[in-house]
């Protein structure tokens, strides 16, 4: 995996806004099904590892990863990835307790933490913490970072993934 210097700018991405924001809803989808059936096998041992989500979850991590990417690029050189992984999870924290909150209005809120330790209005748990902070940072290294030098066209795509074009 290239990584780039500390002092150099990000290229604009290739891929659109668009295609990004379905990237990054798909990866949230799937992550948090894997993530589900995980906790689910943790706390009750079950091997059917069955795991769940939302239609609306593919908006929220579509347009929450979204988010994270500007902040990446922007802050990459300048804030040491562990601080950036704090920034992320205020954000994700943020993202998540307001989208909740506007969906809890119309009792479409698909999570509820309340039986959940440090929750707030059952909409955010400082339980997933440790999870929040390895799951952005991945995110950011292997998801974001990569994503931005896709290219989409053959011939550019050694010059990009070398930084020189």
């Amino acid at each position: 995996m290239t990584r780039c210097p500390p002092s150099l700018t990000l290229p604009e991405p290739e891929v659109n806004v668009w295609m990004r924001l379905y990237i990054y809803g798909l990866h949230g989808f799937l992550i948090e099904v894997l993530f589900t059936a995980a906790w689910d096998f943790a706390v009750n041992m079950d091997w059917a590892l069955v795991g769940c989500t939302s239609f609306w979850c593919l908006f929220i991590y579509g347009v929450g990863s979204l988010v994270v990417e500007q902040f990446y690029r922007r802050y990459h050189a300048s804030v040491p990835i562990l601080i950036r992984g704090l920034a992320y999870v205020a954000w994700i924290y943020i993202w998540e307790f307001s989208t909740g909150l506007a969906l809890r209005q119309y009792g479409a809120c698909p999570w509820d933490y309340s039986e959940r330790s440090y929750n707030l209005l059952g909409l955010i748990t400082l339980e997933y913490f440790p999870a929040w902070y390895l799951a952005s940072l991945l995110t950011e290294q292997l998801l974001i970072h990569n994503l931005l030098f896709l290219s989409l066209t053959p011939q550019d795509s050694h010059n990009r993934l070398h930084h020189k074009g």
